[in-house]
């Protein structure tokens, strides 16, 4: 039984999240600079622009 609740529950997140897509929840940050591309060094440096959790501007720089 627990086990038909937790697949329920992620099929109803699944048409919430997943992508960013008009109309669904969104998690996600705006960072300074881009981290896969920047000097291992200068990574500790970076600074979030924007965070964004369940589609609301969280903090804005």
């Amino acid at each position: 039984m627990r086990s038909a609740v937790s697949r329920r529950v992620s099929s109803v997140r699944r048409k919430e999240r997943g992508s960013l897509t008009v109309g669904k929840l969104a998690d996600f940050v705006v960072l300074s600079r881009d981290i896969l591309r920047a000097a291992p060094q200068d990574i500790p440096g970076t600074i979030a622009e924007t965070v964004v959790v369940g589609g609301d501007i969280v903090h804005q720089r």
